[in-house]
């Protein structure tokens, strides 16, 4: 989720009309934690990786399965 002047929001990614499993699916973005990386230093990476943006999470906020 990210809170852009108090409104929470949620990027959703497309999914390509040629993707092998669920084309032209909506769906949030996803990642893994590489070996030895923070769940904070991860929201980082994978902002940048999947959405393009620069992103600041607060950990009080950080949930992860």
């Amino acid at each position: 989720m990210i809170c852009h002047s108090m409104v929470p929001t949620f990027p959703q990614l497309r999914r390509a009309p040629t993707s092998k499993i669920f084309a032209g699916h909506w769906h949030l973005p996803t990642g893994k934690i590489e070996e030895g990386e923070s769940p904070r230093n991860t929201i980082i990476r994978e902002g940048r990786e999947q959405i393009g943006t620069s992103v600041s999470p607060n950990l009080a906020t950080v949930v992860f399965i």
